[in-house]
C-alpha cells in the first residue's frame, strides 16, 4: 500500500495543488490531526481513516465522490456532487453511513493553463 504523507509534507504537498482554493486549504490547515489518502487528493481531519474504515466526524476534502472501487460504492455523499470540477468539503455520519456536504468550490484554473491563455 503507498505511504501517507506526514502532517508536514501534507502541507508542502497542500501548496502545489493549483487547482484547490485557498478555502480549502484554510479549512485543512485548522484540523488538528490531517491525513492524505495514499490512493488520490483527498484529504481528512483524522489520521484513523483507514480503506475500510472512517471515524464516526471525520470531514473530508476531496475532487471526488460517490466512486465504485472493488464493487463498493465509495465516499457517498446526502446530495450530489460535481466530480472532477469542484472540491468538496463533507463530514461523515457513520450511524447514516454517509458523508453530509458542508460546501462545494469550483476549481481554480490551474498555473499552467493560466500561462496559455492568450
Amino acid at each position: 500500500m503507498p505511504r501517507s504523507p506526514g502532517s508536514r509534507e501534507l502541507l508542502r504537498f497542500l501548496e502545489k495543488i493549483d487547482t484547490m482554493p485557498e478555502v480549502c486549504r484554510e479549512i485543512i490547515r485548522a484540523w488538528p490531526e490531517r491525513k492524505k489518502s495514499p490512493f488520490s487528493r483527498s484529504f481528512y481531519s483524522s489520521r484513523a481513516k483507514r480503506w475500510d474504515f472512517t471515524p464516526d466526524a471525520c470531514e473530508r476534502i476531496s475532487d471526488h465522490w460517490n466512486f465504485r472501487s472493488k464493487r463498493q460504492l465509495h465516499c457517498v455523499t446526502d446530495q450530489p456532487v460535481p466530480n472532477g470540477t469542484h472540491w468538496t468539503h463533507a463530514v461523515y455520519n457513520a450511524s447514516a453511513n454517509v458523508w453530509q456536504v458542508r460546501a462545494t468550490w469550483r476549481k481554480r484554473q490551474a498555473r499552467k493553463e493560466l500561462e496559455q491563455v492568450p
